[in-house]
Formats: structure tokens, C-alpha cells, sequence
């Protein structure tokens, strides 16, 4: 074999063909370039703007309902926080009874101990209101009408007036039981209500035990208790506007109705946004009793005048 002459017909093709290829490479990236040019052009100014549009809208759908589920949790954390440190470490009542201002009454929610309600009852505390909590409520679990009775005794006993009842859930519809029915010598001037269900709970329909079915809006309670809308002007009732546990939420016709940009049922009784608007009403009902104080003493001090009449005599 002539490897010298296969060498000289490979020189000669590289030299004969080497240019053919480069003119075809050439060729194929003169036409083919722009061509990718504008199909990665392309892929920019649709696909890139369209695949950004896709990821915002499911951060715009994710990240709300991440935050939902963290709000709810931390709610939940609430829950057991307050139902942990009732057993482990109780506080005693009589710590919150000094104070000079209106007597503030505490009830707590179904299932509940007034603990729930303690960094409510230590802020009210510490502005001067004396803080009355029932110690046989327990963990709240009778019916409305017996716990609004037992309450009510408790007022009568202490022999308490010009009352201020801030309360949880279950706790406002006890509270408005005792104002229609059970407070006839008008020891109650006002109540504060967070997160109750006025209207019931769509959900205590599914619920196994007949305490949290006593929240179905079929209720006999639930509705007679709406029904009465004429003690409604004295009732502040402070609401999330999501609360899990009441998805319809706690709306009053005729109350003062205080919707707050929070999440949760339990939560709230921690938040510095509920008590600017407790320490609010509170403060507004205590205008509204000197108001009444000073027009009472007003018309007692008006003197009276007697008609005096002439009768002639016909002699």
C-alpha cells in the first residue's frame, strides 16, 4: 500500500474541501443564527414573562395560605399554652381584686379557664379596675342558663354594680343570658364580647358532644338570645376577621361591632389590638354612667313647684 500517496490525496481533499465546509458552516450560521437569535428572542418576550407570571400567582396564592396555616397554629399554640400553665401554674384571683375603677367580670369560653383571659385581666388590673373571676365556673362546660345563673349569683352576692363583663366566646352569649333573664336588678352596665358566636357556629352542627352543640344557630338559646336585640346597645363585641372556629363571624345587630385584621379564636385575647378597643369601651361606658350620674343629680336638685289653687267661697 501506498501510504504516501493516500497522504497526498488527503492534503489535496482537506485543501479542495476544507473551504467547501467552512463556506457551508458559514452559510448555515449566516441563515440559521438570526434564525435562533429570534426563536431565543422569542422565548424571552413570551415564555420568561409567562413562567414569572405563573410563579407570582402561586406565591400570591401560597404565601396567604402559608400565613393563614401559621396563624392557626399559633392560635391552636394558644390554646394548649393557656390550658398547660392553668395546671402547672395556677395564679390566684385575689391578685387582680385592688382597683378603684368599674369591677370587671371575666368569662371565659366554653372548655376555658379564666386564665384564658389573664393578659386581659393583668392590663385591666394595672389601669385600676378591681378583677372579679368565678371560681366555681370551672372549665365553663354547663349549659348558657345555668352558668348565666351562677354568675349572676356571683354578682349578687358580692353585691357588685355598674359591672363590666369582658368575655370569651361562649362567655358573651352567658353574658347576654344574665342581661335579658337573669339581671333584673341591673348590676351589668356593659359587655365586652371576643369572638362570640351571636348568631351560632355553622360547625357545632358536626359536633359529637352536646356542649359545643348548644352553638348550632338552631339553637333554642342561640335564637331566643338574637330574638333580643333591646339590651344589644350595651354590648361591645370584638371580632377576627377570620375566625375558624366561628366562620360566619360575630357581627350584632344594634352592638358596637369592632372587625379587627387578625386570624384566630383565641389569640385575640392576647393582642394589643383587642385591648385598645376593650380599655375603649370601657372607658366609653364610664363617660356614659358620669353622663347619667350628673343628669340624675341635676334633676334632684331642681327645685319643685307647686300649683297653688284659690277656691271662693259663696257666702
Amino acid at each position: 500500500m501506498d501510504f504516501a500517496r493516500i497522504a497526498s490525496l488527503g492534503h489535496r481533499f482537506l485543501e479542495t474541501a476544507g473551504p467547501r465546509v467552512e463556506r457551508s458552516r458559514q452559510l448555515i450560521i449566516e441563515t440559521a443564527g438570526p434564525r435562533l437569535e429570534r426563536i431565543r428572542q422569542q422565548y424571552l418576550d413570551e415564555a420568561v414573562p409567562a413562567i414569572d407570571r405563573t410563579r407570582q400567582r402561586i406565591l400570591d396564592d401560597a404565601l396567604p395560605r402559608l400565613e393563614r396555616s401559621r396563624q392557626r397554629w399559633l392560635d391552636s399554640s394558644y390554646a394548649t399554652y393557656w390550658e398547660v400553665r392553668h395546671i402547672v401554674a395556677p395564679c390566684h384571683t385575689d391578685d387582680f381584686a385592688g382597683g378603684s375603677l368599674a369591677p370587671v367580670l371575666l368569662l371565659p369560653g366554653v372548655y376555658e379557664t379564666w386564665q384564658f383571659l389573664q393578659p386581659i385581666a393583668d392590663r385591666l388590673n394595672q389601669l385600676g379596675h378591681p378583677i372579679h373571676i368565678i371560681p366555681t365556673f370551672g372549665y365553663n362546660v354547663g349549659s348558657i342558663p345555668a352558668m348565666a345563673a351562677l354568675a349572676q349569683s356571683y354578682l349578687d352576692e358580692h353585691d357588685l354594680y355598674g359591672v363590666m363583663v369582658v368575655a370569651h366566646s361562649k362567655g358573651g352569649l352567658i353574658a347576654k343570658h344574665m342581661m335579658v333573664t337573669n339581671d333584673t336588678s341591673g348590676r351589668i352596665a356593659r359587655v365586652i364580647a371576643v369572638n362570640t358566636p351571636f348568631a351560632g357556629s355553622p360547625l357545632a352542627r358536626y359536633a359529637i358532644r352536646r356542649v359545643f352543640r348548644e352553638f348550632a344557630p338552631t339553637d333554642v338559646t342561640v335564637t331566643t338570645l338574637g330574638a333580643r336585640i333591646d339590651v344589644n346597645a350595651r354590648i361591645t363585641s370584638i371580632y377576627a376577621e377570620e375566625d375558624p372556629i366561628i366562620p360566619g363571624g360575630s357581627e350584632l345587630a344594634g352592638a358596637t361591632n369592632i372587625r379587627l385584621p387578625l386570624i384566630g379564636h383565641f389569640r385575640l385575647l392576647s393582642s394589643a389590638l383587642v385591648f385598645e378597643q376593650i380599655e375603649a369601651a370601657l372607658a366609653d361606658s364610664a363617660a356614659d354612667i358620669a353622663a347619667a350620674a350628673d343628669i340624675a343629680v341635676t334633676a334632684d336638685a331642681t327645685p319643685k313647684t307647686t300649683a297653688s289653687v284659690t277656691t271662693a267661697s259663696v257666702s
